[in-house]
């Protein structure tokens, strides 16, 4: 979230047309980044709560074919 401007469009076209070439400049490894902070935001964790909690659910992927 660095670097925010404000920033006015004449119509909505152009702010999603804007927002949609910023996202594409963006790396996919910090769009990722930040979605998990806002996540852990969203729900009042820390990244320290998270990590230090035990793990508990494990995933089993079964291929059919």
């Amino acid at each position: 979230m660095r670097g925010m401007k404000l920033r006015v469009f004449d119509s909505w076209e152009a702010a999603a047309a804007a927002e949609v070439a910023a996202d594409a400049l963006q790396p996919p490894l910090e769009r990722i980044r930040e979605t998990v902070a806002l996540i852990l935001r969203v729900y009042g964790v820390t990244q320290e709560q998270l990590n230090s909690q035990r793990k508990k659910l494990r995933i089993n992927i079964i291929s059919r074919g």
